[in-house]
């Protein structure tokens, strides 16, 4: 999916919530570019960069007038070291195959932001893809997928579930910071990733905090009255966590990122604001 608008508009809402303070390195998975399709989107692009005292990327084609170019540019505009590991080694990318490689010890631990941006649901491995993640990332540092949730028919391999990255901030301990779904026409509407979802193809946005330096531990989904039986016991720290209306526990912006197009100003909307539901109306 590459580093599009709604992305873009998560990116200043964590900028405007101290998130991204003292960030020095970004690690992609994914040999990542960014892409504005439209006007508009350029118009966003330049003034969100603009505003955070950076200059637009380069990459603007003279002849479609579209910014496009390798995602790299856009890092380290802002001072971040930057990396990304895919199969193809597109755009000075470090080859690696997410089915089989595993972090090596130059790399480990070497993220403060590791981005998912459209690539795990490609690949079939997805303990080894979510292990290389979490190798990748530092403690304190941030995790950010942005993949398929919904009605993404004939694409990839995988769509995902909120309930999966429930229990996989669970099973290790992560911060879950937020769950959030974009679909079209509002690229600058993040709503809350729970039920009634839209018509449209819809994504899954979770943004998680790596707490410790404790190796991954593979989540677990368990039903009432199932038990882990003893002999497992212990390779299960707990399951994902949900109160009983299936708000994940510990969320820590539990609510709708949005961004003005006018004044770029990101805000939290909560579940029940009534300029969110009327957003809401034109999803459904």
């Amino acid at each position: 999916m590459g580093l599009g608008p709604p992305v873009l508009c998560l990116y200043k809402f964590m900028h405007d919530q101290g998130m991204l303070d003292g960030l020095d390195s970004v690690v992609e998975i994914g040999s990542q570019e960014y892409d504005m399709k439209l006007p508009e989107y350029d118009l966003l692009l330049e003034r969100i960069c603009g505003q955070l005292g950076r200059p637009t990327p380069p990459g603007r084609d003279p002849e479609t007038g579209r910014y496009k170019g390798p995602a790299r540019d856009f890092y380290e505009l802002f001072g971040c070291r930057y990396a990304a590991l895919d199969i193809d080694a597109r755009f000075g990318s470090i080859a690696f195959d997410l089915n089989y490689d595993t972090i090596g010890d130059d790399l480990r631990q070497s993220s403060g932001l590791t981005t998912n941006l459209g690539t795990t649901e490609h690949v079939f491995n997805q303990h080894n893809c979510f292990r290389t993640i979490h190798d990748l990332t530092r403690p304190g540092g941030l995790m950010l997928h942005v993949l398929p949730m919904h009605n993404y028919v004939n694409h990839g391999l995988f769509s995902y579930s909120p309930v999966f990255f429930d229990a996989l901030a669970a099973a290790n301990d992560y911060e879950p910071i937020g769950l959030w779904m974009n679909a079209k026409p509002l690229f600058n509407l993040l709503p809350m990733a729970r039920p009634r979802f839209p018509l449209e193809r819809t994504m899954l946005f979770a943004l998680l905090r790596r707490t410790d330096d404790s190796d991954l531990v593979m989540p677990l989904q368990l039903s009432n009255p199932m038990l882990v039986h003893d002999s497992m016991e212990a390779r299960y720290g707990t399951t994902e966590r949900r109160d009983k209306k299936g708000t994940p526990r510990g969320l820590r912006h539990h609510g709708a990122v949005h961004v003005d197009l006018e004044s770029l100003e990101s805000q939290l909307l909560a579940p029940d604001d009534a300029r969110l539901k009327k957003m809401l109306k034109l999803l459904t």
